[in-house]
């Protein structure tokens, strides 16, 4: 390496050949190197002084962005307030142009599935885990973690779990194994809500079903 000195400081500093070569100056720090650009500005411009369309400020462009008009993303956003976009209140049904865009966007998701760029068990768990943390939120927001399935049975939230039916894992609980497979949780006194211990009886699924169904036949 070749000792040199710093551009802006004048400290010595290592550099390779290679570095000293390509480079005109050279620096011992960003700091350094951003007051020597400062105070140094390069003269030689190859761009424009292009006038905002909203502030009327100036501000400076490439050759390549002659057409810019807007100085900042806040001058562009103040300038958009009020259009109407082209596909507001149309679908697909009504304009060829939307149909297009539906049709290239499902066939786009039918070569990711292929190709294993999108996988629908990854997308499942993510799904959960949001439901399960928007679950969570409302627990700590003080929303209560029980409800009432469509069957009749109530459900608790467990943020290990999820949400899982209260008898099943209140027979486990008690009896320290989670339920065999092929079995249910059946009520002794016929009330899905009485969840209580000495109510739940594990009986097979072929004999629960039987069970229900001399039930109903015996209500007629």
């Amino acid at each position: 390496m070749i000792e040199t000195q710093c551009s802006q400081c004048g400290k010595s500093v290592l550099r390779w050949p290679s570095e000293l070569k390509e480079a005109k100056n050279s620096f011992c720090s960003k700091g350094c190197r951003s007051e020597f650009i400062s105070k140094n500005p390069c003269k030689k411009k190859t761009g424009y002084d292009v006038q905002c369309r909203i502030c009327s400020g100036f501000f400076y462009v490439q050759k390549s962005r002659v057409d810019a008009k807007f100085c900042s993303k806040n001058c562009k956003s103040e300038s958009q307030k009020g259009n109407i976009p082209w596909n507001k209140g149309l679908t697909k049904h009504d304009d060829e142009r939307i149909m297009s865009v539906s049709n290239k966007a499902r066939e786009q998701l039918k070569r990711e599935y292929v190709d294993g760029t999108r996988d629908k068990h990854t997308i499942a768990l993510a799904a959960n885990e949001t439901l399960r943390a928007r679950t969570r939120k409302r627990l700590v927001d003080g929303v209560s973690n029980t409800k009432i399935d469509k069957r009749g049975y109530r459900k608790i939230y467990l943020p290990e779990r999820g949400w899982v039916l209260e008898h099943r894992y209140i027979w486990e609980k008690q009896n320290g194994r989670r339920i065999p497979t092929g079995f249910h949780i059946h009520h002794k006194n016929g009330d899905s809500l009485d969840n209580r211990i000495e109510n739940l009886e594990l009986i097979s699924a072929s004999e629960h079903s039987k069970l229900h169904a001399r039930e109903r036949r015996l209500k007629k």
